[in-house]
């Protein structure tokens, strides 16, 4: 277990262990320098949960800008089943969108 978690730090336990081939990390860049530095060799690659993570947060702020121009909102439907209605009630930035374009159409 490492005391700290400094460039120096890991790139001396990584020294110690050269029998690794691949190693699975967090985004840090200090971690993939120190890594760098120790083997060149090694593979690198992100951990699980980092990977869902960031997935998860990048598709948190793209998926409203690619989405929300193509569904009709939640007045122009009333069709639309209650689970669609409550995902798209989710945030204050939507109603405000969805009352801006209702002005919009009104007008």
């Amino acid at each position: 277990m490492l005391k700290e978690f400094s460039t120096e730090a890991v790139t001396q336990w990584m020294n110690g262990h050269q029998n690794i081939k691949i190693i699975s990390r967090d985004g840090s860049l200090k971690f993939k320098q120190a890594i760098k530095e120790a083997n060149h060799a090694m593979i690198q690659v992100t951990d699980r949960w980092h990977l869902i993570h960031n997935l998860n947060e990048r598709m948190d702020r793209i998926l409203p800008k690619i989405v929300d121009a193509r569904i009709p909102g939640k007045d122009d439907d009333p069709s639309m089943n209650q689970e669609f209605k409550s995902v798209s009630e989710k945030s204050k930035r939507e109603q405000q969108k969805e009352q801006l374009m209702r002005q919009v159409k009104n007008l």
